[in-house]
């Protein structure tokens, strides 16, 4: 869920209300550096943006989307047609016909931008947001949205401490997304969208969680998107 970002000459402010672990450097010296990380099961690589305020997007959590993407209960999303309006947006227009290591590396890079976006990759620490929901992790996904729509499926039961473990929380996004992808997600026509409007805020990017200004998202990918030749 939407967390609350001061942007201060460069640099970033995430505000925590209550006994969360802010895992913050107030000012990066460098944020608009990238490294690269090998895409697993591949001779391939990818640069990968620091976050604003310094972070890194750590190879565990490139390992762990890997991961669900190859069996995890909803690695399906993989296999969905994504709408080709989006994906000329995001400069990727061939992604449906690309191969499933080069789609493992757009929802790679894909997700790396949410949650730059959404935490600037720090995983320890929880918000109030607007709707007086607790939102935690990576992704800033609350427990309850994912109580709601997740627990049916997968059995767990959610807790915003145990959405602070990065691989949970990645799990519970990528949850979150294929739900929007396949049209079950609270009453909302997304099927294969991974924009659509939300009276409450701007562009939704992933279910209940990003809501932000669509430009913003699409700049940021496109740092992903010029990387890759197959998209275009």
């Amino acid at each position: 869920m939407k967390k609350i970002i001061l942007l201060i000459f460069g640099s970033v402010l995430i505000v925590s209300c209550g006994k969360g672990t802010n895992q913050i450097a107030t000012t990066a010296s460098n944020p608009s550096s990238t490294y690269e990380q090998r895409i697993p099961g591949s001779d391939s690589s990818i640069k990968i943006l620091t976050s604003r305020s310094g972070l890194a997007w750590q190879p565990f959590y490139t390992n762990k989307i890997s991961q669900i993407l190859e069996g995890g209960i909803y690695g399906h999303i993989i296999d969905i047609d994504l709408d080709k309006s989006n994906l000329s947006e995001l400069g990727c227009p061939k992604y449906n016909t690309a191969s499933k290591i080069e789609k493992t590396t757009f929802w790679i890079a894909y997700l790396a931008t949410i949650s730059n976006i959404e935490s600037g990759y720090a995983s320890n620490f929880w918000i109030w947001d607007r709707w007086h929901k607790k939102s935690s992790g990576l992704f800033m996904v609350s427990a309850e949205d994912v109580d709601e729509y997740l627990s049916p499926t997968t059995g767990i039961n959610y807790s915003i401490t145990k959405l602070l473990d990065p691989s949970l929380n990645i799990e519970s996004a990528i949850g979150l997304l294929y739900l929007q992808l396949t049209g079950q997600l609270h009453n909302q026509t997304t099927n294969n969208k991974l924009f659509y409007f939300d009276s409450k805020a701007s562009w939704v990017t992933i279910g209940l969680s990003l809501r932000t200004d669509k430009a913003e998202f699409v700049r940021t990918f496109s740092f992903y998107s010029s990387q890759f030749p197959w998209c275009r």
